[in-house]
């Protein structure tokens, strides 16, 4: 008896919170709610930006408030375009906009991020939809307006990218800079952040079709060659700085990135000693060495540290490569101390160019130690 009861009194409790907590989120207009007591949004659904350039980032800022009695409900922001970002900013920090709650005489501000793009001359509408807990509104809309788009400027490429590149050999690149706007500007100087690796450097400009870009990408201002000095095995890492003839145009930057490989190339290029081994610990090691541009190799001892002996063997089966050997010397092991940093110096000719070229070499005494007690204490090695 006492369950036939419970049963129903059980679903109909469920079925009275559920009403409760629909109606105190989402009242719908004809529902008995007394007056005043539900939430009511404030906001200011339009913000002109005014004319913005090209590919410039733009941002509007909304306001809204609840003016009503009960908690305001914000969510499911939905933008028209993938161009735009609408965030929430919190003492100077933001947020992607998700949910939003506000209580009662609360009110918050929302950003929207927007990259301007579209048809330079024309007008751009970037609108925001989200649904809201007001029954007298239950969904809303915030739009950002450029009122026109005026021409930009673009370098081609955005970022210059050499890649793997070998000592050595010539590394250029040419930028195209172009600009969309109706009257074309000037680039009257370029800079490199590093003129000692990268040389950046003016070209005379070409007619359109000498170019690789099309006219609908912006007039031709300027071209720029990027050159590398790729004396020596380094990253090339570097920013070009594009200064035009507008004051109010803040100077173009872009990234130029890659990496100059060495023509002898040494596998492993740090020789570590002592190393382990399958018959334990080795005093000796094997370099590999290679020429990358596959031409054959002359590879000799120029400065052999006096605890180490060195050799070379070549390769009768492949004369870009050869194999250098390093040992310690039995009798000057002890003079190495614990720890020593050794360079053993080569001079290598690849084709009709000389080179010297160091290998570092590390001593660590101390790690056999270290690994001899992890071994003894897991009975790996019992103690002499």
């Amino acid at each position: 008896m006492f369950r036939m009861v419970a049963c129903p009194l059980l679903l109909i409790a469920l079925g009275l919170v559920g009403f409760i907590i629909s109606q105190s989120l989402w009242p719908s207009q004809g529902s008995a709610v007394p007056a005043g007591a539900y939430p009511v949004l404030e906001y200011q659904n339009l913000v002109d930006m005014g004319e913005r350039e090209w590919g410039a980032l733009a941002i509007a800022r909304f306001s809204l408030a609840n003016r009503g009695n009960r908690e305001l409900l914000l969510n499911q922001f939905r933008t028209n375009c993938s161009c735009s970002a609408l965030q929430t900013e919190t003492d100077g920090k933001l947020q992607p906009a998700e949910e939003i709650r506000l209580g009662p005489h609360q009110r918050t501000c929302l950003v929207l991020r927007v990259s301007v793009r579209g048809p330079v001359g024309e007008p751009m509408l970037n609108v925001v939809h989200f649904r809201t807990n007001d029954p007298a509104q239950p969904h809303g809309a915030l739009t950002a307006k450029v009122a026109r788009i005026r021409g930009g400027v673009e370098t081609f490429p955005a970022v210059v990218a050499f890649g793997a590149v070998l000592e050595g050999d010539e590394c250029r690149r040419t930028v195209e800079v172009r600009d969309r706007s109706s009257v074309a500007r000037r680039v009257v100087a370029v800079q490199s952040s590093n003129p000692e690796l990268l040389e950046v450097n003016l070209l005379p400009l070409l007619t359109e079709a000498q170019t690789e870009q099309q006219p609908s990408e912006g007039a031709l201002i300027g071209r720029i060659e990027a050159a590398v000095n790729t004396a020596k095995a380094a990253p090339i890492e570097g920013t070009i700085h594009i200064t035009l003839d507008d004051p109010q145009k803040p100077p173009l930057k872009i990234d130029v990135h890659g990496r100059i490989l060495p023509v002898v190339e040494f596998t492993p290029s740090v020789v570590v000693l002592p190393r382990r081994s399958a018959q334990g610990w080795s005093h000796s090691a094997e370099v590999r060495c290679r020429n990358a541009r596959g031409m054959p190799l002359g590879l000799h001892l120029q400065e052999v540290p006096a605890e180490l002996a060195a050799r070379i063997e070549s390769s009768n089966d492949d004369p870009s490569s050869c194999t250098l050997r390093i040992e310690c010397r039995p009798d000057l092991i002890d003079q190495l101390g614990a720890s020593r940093r050794l360079v053993l110096k080569l001079r290598a000719r690849t084709g009709d160019a000389e080179r010297e070229l160091t290998i570092p070499i590390l001593w660590r005494k101390q790690e056999v130690s270290h690994e001899r007690e992890r071994m003894e204490s897991a009975n790996w090695l019992q103690p002499d």
